[in-house]
């Protein structure tokens, strides 16, 4: 039983984890971290890598940029959670 548990929990975070595009545009690919407001993904030949804003600033996924909390818009989940940057570390 423990083996299923851990493979749905370890599924689940891996989820989370953008799917780039293989080969990089004109343009940055930005995807906002799903727990975390003060985290987003930058991709890069293909390979998501994990970014921070700088502190009290939120991803805002509209304009791909770090933005004050009111205009980011993230109200979903909770920004600068430790234990979601500690998973994220292990899993990228």
């Amino acid at each position: 039983m423990l083996p299923a548990v851990f493979f749905l929990v370890a599924i689940s975070f891996v989820a989370a984890i953008p799917v780039c595009p293989p080969r990089d545009g004109r343009s940055p690919t930005f995807f906002e971290h799903k727990r975390n407001c003060n985290l987003y993904y930058e991709c890069s030949n293909g390979r998501p890598y994990l970014m921070h804003c700088p502190t009290g600033l939120h991803f805002n996924k509209r304009l791909n940029v770090c933005d004050y909390p009111y205009r980011a818009g993230c109200w979903y989940y909770k920004a600068d959670s430790p234990q979601s940057e500690e998973i994220d570390s292990l899993i990228v």
